[in-house]
């Protein structure tokens, strides 16, 4: 007797499919959207070393869109493979690997990679908080606004929002620079959050898939 897997079709246990239903799914869970999208499309697919994984993992981006009551759509860049996944903070117009190393970053848990919130920190910590808001000055950054201090591993990183020529930007600063990245004051506006994921997710898979 055939199992429910071997009763689907062919072309829908490809896969690419099966990554898109995964998605899906998740998105129509409860605690999501409640329903699934209204249409997906594949953006990227690869395979590569992911955070949480011995052996190197199948990769899928897709956009999805939903349709509003109002007439209008909301559209976002979604993961199936290693972990079914999307951010609220819209990513459809970073380049693809900066999406994956979103994900990536959101995705890796060890006891070296964590943060400490400005209303937390020790001595140590904010001495070495107001060197990392000098770093930001430094690069052209004004109207600092730090939020919290990221470890990763080794590394100390100042995540917070800030304002260069007029823009309101998501910033992460180290000791050598700034990833500086687009904000605004919408719900599906970049985060400093996700843009300590993406410093984070950059430096994970570009070590893992050297």
């Amino acid at each position: 007797e055939l199992g429910i897997a071997e009763e689907i079709d062919e072309a829908y246990r490809e896969p690419q499919a099966l990554a898109e239903s995964e998605l899906a799914a998740w998105l129509a869970a409860p605690d999501q959207f409640g329903f699934p999208p209204a249409e997906m499309e594949l953006v990227d697919a690869r395979t590569q070393y992911w955070p949480g994984f011995d052996e190197p993992q199948p990769c899928w981006l897709f956009r999805f869109t939903y349709q509003l009551p109002g007439g209008g759509t909301f559209s976002n860049i979604g993961l199936a493979g290693p972990v079914a996944m999307a951010f609220q903070a819209d990513l459809g117009n970073l380049p693809v690997d900066d999406i994956y190393a979103a994900m990536a970053g959101w995705h890796a848990e060890h006891p070296e990679i964590f943060e400490v919130p400005v209303h937390g920190m020790n001595a140590d910590q904010r001495a070495e908080l107001e060197r990392l808001v000098r770093v930001a000055e430094r690069e052209g950054f004004a109207s600092i606004q730090p939020i919290a201090l990221a470890f990763f591993f080794q590394t100390v990183t100042l995540v917070a929002r800030a304002e260069q020529e007029g823009r309101s930007l998501c910033i992460v600063a180290d000791g050598d620079g700034v990833l500086a990245l687009p904000s605004g004051s919408g719900p599906e506006a970049m985060t400093p959050e996700v843009a300590t994921c993406i410093y984070r997710g950059r430096r994970l898979l570009r070590a893992f898939n050297a």
